[in-house]
């Protein structure tokens, strides 16, 4: 009987039904919403870095992460390059030789990084072909040119078919000097990256650092970011030599770590604020509920019906058309994330203040089942113990007071 009774008082009062309905919808929506665009941001932001500067894996030498000059540079045969690459979950194996240099064309010099590769690996590796904005891509054969970032291009006023000087340091300390055609300009959605990125194939890399055949790191891409631990201690199994080290990409970028775990730290206490307005949205349309019923309570109080059987009418009442905003708020979310996640918003306007801190300047979302769980939970938590306030005002309620309401 209670069953009935409170499915049938939901739709007896459609408009108090939606009114209630609406703000739990409300507080699940923004608060799934909110945290799925928050962490696909960050994702979208880390994955950039991973993908354009470290992989999931890298080799290096030992001495290369605090000291990366040249002279830290190391050989790696053909045999253990079959091997990484034969590793389960790897996708990608990226051998790079880096190092700073100097760049003049005119009268104007500029500092630069200077990244040597194989142009076919580095595609597979980065997708960098496709972020040529202008000219071509590099060739395999020596002296074929160079790729430079658009905002170093600019500030050199440099064209395409120029020739670009370099002086620098070399291999154990030679001094490094040589010139190469630019064949095309590239764009990446980090801006320190537009501002001092030349790229060149490693056979040209090779004879401007006089380091033949070596490499400053070995990049390494997995199918996910979750098998960068099981690759990185396979590795360490297959490849017997002392003079080099295995890298996690937590390891490579650990500002960039820390600076999300204290993002998530500010977003506790947003998240928190939001929590008590939504709680107190729902509070509001519960009194509404309370106050709008307190006669017809009276009049059911009267006639005979014991108050544990109208708490539990009205207990389960709350809790179905909770149910069912939860439901709307789960559907909603999912397909605004789902939009945003294939197709990012471009937040027109604030691309110069994002890409100062290294963000893409969209708005996209990451589609997780942890975070819709999780926020649901809570969300049901906060319903859970706003649903005790009918029950007590029930339980203190006086027929003759509430008859005369």
């Amino acid at each position: 009987m209670i069953w009935k009774l409170a499915f049938r008082n939901i739709w007896r009062n459609k408009r108090r039904t939606l009114i209630t309905s609406a703000s739990v919808m409300f507080a699940g929506f923004l608060t799934i919403t909110m945290s799925s665009i928050e962490t696909g941001m960050w994702e979208k932001m880390l994955q950039n870095v991973i993908d354009q500067t470290t992989g999931q894996v890298q080799i290096q030498s030992k001495k290369f992460f605090d000291e990366p000059t040249l002279d830290n540079s190391f050989a790696f045969s053909e045999s253990e390059f079959k091997k990484v690459s034969q590793i389960k979950h790897v996708t990608a194996v990226n051998p790079r030789i880096e190092s700073f240099s100097l760049a003049s064309f005119g009268e104007k010099t500029k500092p630069v990084y200077i990244i040597g590769v194989n142009p076919d690996l580095e595609d597979v590796m980065t997708g960098l072909k496709k972020r040529v904005v202008k000219g071509g891509y590099l060739g395999t054969q020596k002296g074929s040119g160079i790729l430079l970032g658009v905002n170093l291009a600019k500030n050199l006023n440099i064209l395409l078919g120029d020739s670009l000087a370099f002086f620098g340091q070399g291999y154990r300390g030679v001094f490094s000097v040589g010139m190469l055609p630019v064949k095309g300009f590239v764009k990446f959605p980090l801006e320190d990256m537009n501002n001092q990125m030349v790229y060149m194939n490693q056979i040209d890399a090779w004879e401007l650092f006089q380091a033949p055949e070596l490499y400053t790191q070995l990049m390494i891409r997995t199918k996910s970011n979750k098998y960068t631990d099981p690759v990185k201690n396979e590795i360490k199994e297959n490849i017997k030599n002392d003079e080099l080290k295995v890298y996690g990409w937590k390891e490579l970028i650990p500002e960039l770590v820390e600076a999300k775990e204290m993002d998530e730290s500010t977003t506790v206490i947003t998240m928190s604020i939001l929590y008590l307005v939504v709680s107190f949205g729902i509070f509001g349309t519960l009194l509404m509920l309370i106050n709008e019923r307190r006669h017809e309570m009276g009049v059911l109080l009267a006639i005979g019906m014991k108050k544990r059987q109208l708490m539990g009418i009205v207990w389960l009442e709350f809790w179905l058309i909770a149910i069912l905003g939860l439901t709307m708020a789960m559907i909603l979310s999912l397909c605004i994330t789902t939009y945003l996640k294939w197709f990012p918003v471009p937040l027109t306007g604030m691309e110069e203040v994002y890409e100062q801190f290294g963000f893409e300047a969209v708005m996209t979302a990451t589609v997780s089942l942890k975070i819709f769980i999780t926020e649901l939970i809570k969300v049901t938590l906060i319903v859970s113990i706003l649903s005790l306030f009918p029950v007590w005002k029930i339980y203190t309620l006086q027929p003759l007071n509430a008859l005369r309401s």
